[in-house]
């Protein structure tokens, strides 16, 4: 290793940690009346609040973020303590239609469960947002796969270029599951006699393996049929229960065991700067994010359930909260708290997804009734 990698990394380092610091100090000495540069739009000179305790229902796919914020001490600068439960999408729907003392809020990664939330009934999916709720952080999903692939998968249609970004065509992915393609058919150099398939979660668990259960649903049933979800989600085999979890096995395992995988971009921008901090690791370079055409947004909103719930959703849009978020990923609600990080550290942020109706809850219950 050079020593202007090693450079670069304490540079990386170093900037993302005052990064945070910033971020930080601007809530707690901004309370004190003196101005420091802000990353949120959330007004730092409100006075102290009293210590609340509070629990929540989480997703998998925003556990990162709670176990970061805890970590680095972020809820207690803000006098807040909270403890919280991951749980499967139907879970977090069956503890927000019977709201109990149990949970202070609920925050689902699916926003048509969010709206079914908001409307306290799942069969009226589709309304304005609740006043109470506060999108936190969202984040696209990709796929990951590894580089020596991707030309091949081009020469297929399999992957697009779109000036920059390189996008995985779901139909086509579709298309050739229905034929039986395997990798070696795509790139004879691999050899994988592996049907062509992105490995996901379990989707009973994973919010982003059931929005990309979704999306499959969707291009399955475009192209005149709807078994495309039973051949590229039923019996892959793999036990993990998010996308974190998969995406770290991924890492982990070889071309030939895990080819292409789902993820998020806040697990790829995390894992680049604990990477770029490294002096260890598996090099990102190795692998190519492509996003999802058509593609998704992970929203993950804050819904309370109690007085202590609408505390948490209150301080939600905090500098520092919005800084850990972005230092794990999040794409931030101002978006330039995620702009400037992800400058900080030399990451050209992905094309978002074009805006899309959200999917209504009944939709999902269906998909997780179809796959049994």
């Amino acid at each position: 290793m050079s020593s202007a990698q090693t450079g670069g990394r304490k540079k990386s380092l170093f900037a993302a940690l005052a990064f945070l610091v910033v971020a930080i100090v601007s809530v707690v000495v901004g309370r004190g009346g003196i101005s420091l540069p802000s990353f949120s739009s959330s007004d730092s000179s409100t006075p102290p609040r009293e210590h609340v305790f509070v629990k929540g229902a989480i997703s998998p796919e925003s556990e990162e973020f709670f176990k970061y914020a805890t970590e680095s001490d972020v809820f207690t600068v803000l006098g807040i303590s909270v403890d919280y439960d991951v749980v499967s999408p139907q879970d977090m729907m069956e503890i927000a239609s019977s709201p109990s003392s149990d949970y202070d809020f609920v925050m689902p990664a699916l926003d048509g469960a969010a709206r079914a939330v908001e409307a306290e009934d799942k069969s009226t999916t589709m309304t304005d947002a609740d006043s109470g709720s506060v999108v936190a952080f969202s984040t696209p999903l990709i796929a990951l796969v590894y580089t020596d692939l991707v030309d091949d998968m081009q020469a297929k249609g399999l992957v697009a270029d779109s000036g920059g970004n390189k996008s995985l065509d779901l139909a086509k992915l579709n298309e050739m599951s229905k034929d039986g393609t395997r990798w070696r058919d795509i790139s004879p150099d691999f050899g994988s006699p592996r049907v062509v398939d992105v490995a996901v979660p379990s989707v009973r668990e994973s919010s982003a393996a059931l929005q990309y259960a979704s999306l499959i649903r969707a291009v399955g049933k475009d192209a005149g049929g709807d078994d495309a979800m039973q051949r590229l989600l039923v019996g892959q085999g793999h036990g993990e229960t998010s996308t974190q979890g998969i995406f770290d096995a991924f890492l982990r395992l070889g071309q030939g065991e895990m080819p292409m995988v789902l993820a998020t971009e806040a697990e790829l921008v995390a894992e680049l700067f604990q990477q770029s901090i490294s002096e260890s690791g598996t090099k990102l370079e190795e692998y190519t994010p492509l996003t999802l055409d058509p593609g998704a947004l992970l929203t993950f909103t804050v819904i309370p359930q109690t007085e202590e719930g609408e505390t948490f959703a209150a301080a939600v849009h905090e500098a520092s909260l919005q800084g850990a978020a972005a230092v794990q990923g999040y794409r931030t609600e101002p978006s330039s708290v995620f702009e400037n990080f992800a400058t900080e550290i030399d990451y050209a942020p992905l094309d978002l997804p074009t805006q899309q109706r959200p999917t209504p809850w009944r939709d999902y219950e269906a998909i997780l009734q179809e796959l049994g």
